[in-house]
């Protein structure tokens, strides 16, 4: 009897020291989430309040000019234009090199563009010239804008050639940033250098891809968005056309906003041990107070790039067209074509140069964010 009350008490005190480890254990746990918790929460606030102070501008509220106006003293739009030529220029071995190695990697991986394909853009536009419907100063700009268009269209069929293309552009970019900022420090590297070592940042610049892709969609949404209303015969009313045309363009406006800093982002993650999202918060900070003036230097770029294509590629659609005129022969050699990869190749390195040279001056304004 006196045993089963032993066992009994036993029972119940191992029981009851459970009870309390168990208590422990749980308290434990709730306080280590509690100062985990609490943590965060504080690492959050310190964030914000970091983000608010780099930032003048607030959720719907009217910011005063006196808080947003930051000092940009860099070149003016020829002048900057004419440092990225010259930087090029001065080193045309390295980079007519790089993008001529370029343009056989796309040659490979994609081909040129059709020569049938060209030949019947040429063949509808000298039809339109033949009717006296329109110039042939005329015809000779559709020409080319269906061979630029071509060129921007010309995808290989395979899923693995488009992502070698994809990442053939990314190290031709990454490559003329490590270029550029070897020879601004001094340094003659060559083309091999700066391929196999401007490799270091491309899953960093992989994922900041990714990032401008998201920052694409309310663009790529409003155009879907505008093109489906329309086929459906909605926008036959003039309010609802011009509520689709504004919805529209915010979302360009937009995709534009965020892509004006990732522009920059672009060359900060080329820097070591420089994260995606962190790129993407110091390119921000770097254009903020002065976003519209840096997109307008970067529209600039764009307009410099078609009259780079028209100067060049006009003049050889003209040629070609003399020559197959004497020369039957000469029809089938893709001259137009060969020198649309070459010009496309180029665009990428002198994109390159000129936004490189371009953030290096924006940086060297040593403002204080507004």
């Amino acid at each position: 009897m006196m045993n089963k009350q032993r066992t009994s008490v036993s029972k119940k005190k191992i029981t009851a020291n459970r009870s309390r480890a168990n208590q422990k254990l749980a308290s434990g746990y709730y306080l280590r989430c509690k100062n985990h918790c609490k943590k965060i929460w504080q690492q959050l606030k310190t964030r914000r309040a970091h983000f608010l102070k780099r930032r003048p501008h607030r959720s719907f509220r009217l910011t005063r000019r006196r808080d947003y106006v930051r000092s940009l003293h860099v070149p003016g739009y020829w002048s900057l234009t004419s440092q990225a030529v010259k930087m090029i220029w001065s080193n045309k071995r390295l980079f007519f090199g790089l993008a001529l190695v370029y343009a056989v990697v796309v040659f490979v991986l994609a081909g040129l563009m059709d020569q049938e394909t060209y030949k019947k853009i040429k063949a509808l536009a000298e039809g339109t010239v033949e009717q006296g419907a329109v110039s042939d100063l005329f015809a000779t700009f559709s020409i080319f804008g269906g061979v630029v268009y071509g060129q921007l269209t010309n995808q290989p069929n395979n899923a693995l050639q488009q992502i070698l293309g994809v990442l053939a552009l990314i190290m031709v970019w990454l490559t003329t940033i490590w270029l550029l900022r070897a020879v601004s420090s001094g340094n003659s590297p060559n083309i091999r250098d700066g391929l196999y070592r401007a490799g270091a940042p491309l899953v960093a610049f992989i994922v900041l891809l990714f990032i401008v892709l998201c920052q694409i969609l309310p663009a790529a949404g409003g155009v879907i968005l505008y093109t489906t209303l329309q086929t459906a015969d909605v926008l036959n009313q003039t309010p609802l056309l011009m509520i689709a045309a504004a919805i529209t363009g915010l979302l360009g406006v937009l995709s534009l906003y965020w892509l004006t800093s990732t522009a920059f982002a672009m060359i900060i993650v080329t820097l070591p041990g420089t994260y995606p999202m962190r790129a993407v918060r110091m390119a921000g900070d770097i254009v903020v107070g002065r976003r519209i003036r840096i997109l307008l230097r970067m529209l600039w770029l764009a307009i410099m790039l078609t009259l780079l294509w028209a100067v060049i590629l006009i003049p050889t659609i003209k040629l070609d067209a003399f020559v197959t005129g004497w020369i039957d022969q000469t029809a089938s050699f893709p001259l137009v074509p060969i020198m649309v990869l070459l010009v496309a190749s180029f665009s990428v390195v002198f994109s390159a140069t000129y936004t490189y040279l371009f953030y290096r001056k924006v940086v060297a304004d040593d403002s204080a964010p507004a």
